[in-house]
């Protein structure tokens, strides 16, 4: 078994019942700070620019691009939130920022 199976066994394997509290704590944390992230950079022009952006190179109804009522390929709304998330820079460092933008990014 590779590394990548041997992630992917674990995150299968993984409940959130089993985790304990402390680590519950950080992720809901964590959650906040990105949806905090993404509610600041929707409003500014790149959110802006990638929203339009994304749907045209990543044709699609998979996902949705976070408060802009647009859809997308998945890779397109990733692509967009990610962008909203980083546009005024605060999605990473901090006490609850990790750089987890790609693992956030896509709505369905």
């Amino acid at each position: 078994m590779d590394g990548n199976e041997l992630a992917a066994q674990f995150i299968g394997d993984t409940r959130w019942n089993g985790l304990p509290d402390s680590v519950q704590h950080k992720v809901k944390m964590c959650l906040v700070d990105i949806i905090a992230a993404i509610a600041g950079g929707v409003s500014t022009p790149i959110s802006d620019i990638a929203a339009g952006y994304a749907p045209v190179a990543w044709p699609g109804d998979d996902a949705t691009i976070l408060l802009h009522d647009t859809r997308a390929g998945a890779s397109g709304a990733a692509f967009a939130n990610a962008c909203a998330a980083n546009a005024l820079d605060c999605d990473d460092g901090g006490a609850y920022r990790p750089p987890y933008v790609a693992l956030t990014s896509t709505a369905r």
